[in-house]
């Protein structure tokens, strides 16, 4: 049994879908995660989309010694992170995750006191005029375009997952515009977070990036304070004893 993230830290795994057991994978989602993989158009979404949810149980089921089966991840409130409730011989367990997927690709992190974010996005060969606009500061796409062709798209992936992890940190109370959050680099090479025309103070969150996932970018946020170590995995495959099942 994995011991859970201590206190101030955050467990990432990386994961790659595997398309070889999709009806393996399906049968470990809620309804509603079902509903939604059945109401995507594309074969391959609707299989990586379920292979992400089911890799996340199945990492779960290592922490806790149980079947996936056994695994319900449901959102208390309309924020990114989750309230994972896992019943165990009638104990309750509170954790809090998060998972982001990009293509066939996925992250997903467990926490067990403060909220998280996670962002994961495939470095493109192009990027439209249209995509800069919509999650870039007019400083920022000047620094993009500034570039070569050839480092634009690294550039606005990298960009891109940091703003997307301070939204989903931040949740629902504080649903920003991706071109309205500012990540800057300190001089300690730590990076912080700037969300202007805000009109209340906020807390102060840090971005993390983490290591690349193959073609991917991925990046961490959560709140300053609970900054901590943050410690990556890349095995998913959890083998469950048979008399655990």
């Amino acid at each position: 049994m994995r011991a859970l993230p201590a206190r101030g830290e955050v467990h990432v795994w990386f994961g790659e879908c595997d398309h070889s057991d999709s009806t393996g994978d399906l049968s470990l989602l809620s309804r509603e995660e079902k509903i939604r993989c059945a109401r995507m158009s594309c074969v391959n979404d609707r299989r990586a989309y379920a292979s992400a949810r089911a890799g996340a149980r199945r990492v779960l089921a290592g922490y806790f010694r149980v079947s996936p089966l056994r695994i319900g991840i449901s959102p208390v409130t309309r924020t990114s992170a989750s309230r994972l409730t896992v019943d165990v011989m009638g104990v309750v367990y509170p954790v809090v995750v998060d998972i982001a997927q990009s293509q066939d690709r996925w992250l997903f992190g467990v926490t067990t006191d403060h909220p998280i974010g996670l962002a994961l996005e495939h470095v493109q060969e192009k990027v439209s005029e249209k995509e800069l606009e919509g999650f870039l500061s007019p400083a920022e796409r000047d620094q993009v375009l500034g570039l070569t062709e050839l480092a634009r798209g690294a550039a606005f992936a990298r960009m891109r997952v940091q703003k997307e992890a301070v939204i989903k940190a931040m949740g629902a109370k504080l649903r920003l515009p991706p071109h309205e959050v500012l990540v800057h680099e300190d001089h300690s090479g730590s990076w912080w977070v700037q969300p202007y025309e805000l009109r209340e103070p906020s807390a102060t969150y840090t971005v993390q990036d983490l290591p690349a996932h193959g073609p991917a970018l991925g990046a961490l946020t959560q709140l300053a304070d609970n900054f901590g170590p943050v410690h990556c995995y890349g095995s998913v495959k959890m083998v469950i004893p048979a008399a655990r099942r």
